[in-house]
């Protein structure tokens, strides 16, 4: 994947859960096994939503309406 292509799933993402704020971040994370506080950080725009972690993500948030 390249960094547009990382960039741009992450603002989708990051899009999406400000849309529905009344899903749990926390159990999102832990639905896509990753660190907790890590969507508040990207959110936040104190770090980068690594790579690895958005398949992960995106798989979680199908349940919710994600496409």
């Amino acid at each position: 994947m390249t960094e547009l292509q990382r960039k741009n799933r992450e603002d989708k993402i990051i899009a999406f859960l400000k849309e529905r704020d009344c899903i749990s971040i926390g159990c999102i994370e832990k639905q896509a096994n990753i660190p907790l506080t890590t969507i508040a950080q990207v959110k936040t725009g104190k770090r980068k939503l690594p790579a690895d972690h958005i398949e992960g993500l995106e798989k979680a948030l199908k349940k919710y309406g994600y496409k």
